[in-house]
């Protein structure tokens, strides 16, 4: 445990690559279920509805309008 306090990165860099690629399977997830789902697709608004940096990120993270 000495080894902790005198290098922090070899708990930091693995445990922020951890949760880096969680983040990332996870929108990844969501934007190929946004274009993949016939029954969404039907319920989803134009994509002319948003505008901006916000057009073609999933929509459960796109800012709310």
């Amino acid at each position: 445990m000495e080894y902790l306090t005198g290098a922090p990165w070899i708990l930091l860099a693995p445990a922020a690559t951890i949760v880096l690629t969680t983040f990332l399977v996870l929108v990844l997830g969501i934007w190929l279920r946004d274009r993949l789902d016939p029954t969404l697709r039907q319920r989803m608004p134009e994509a002319g509805a948003r505008s901006g940096w916000a057009v073609g990120l999933p929509t459960a993270i796109a800012p709310l309008r």
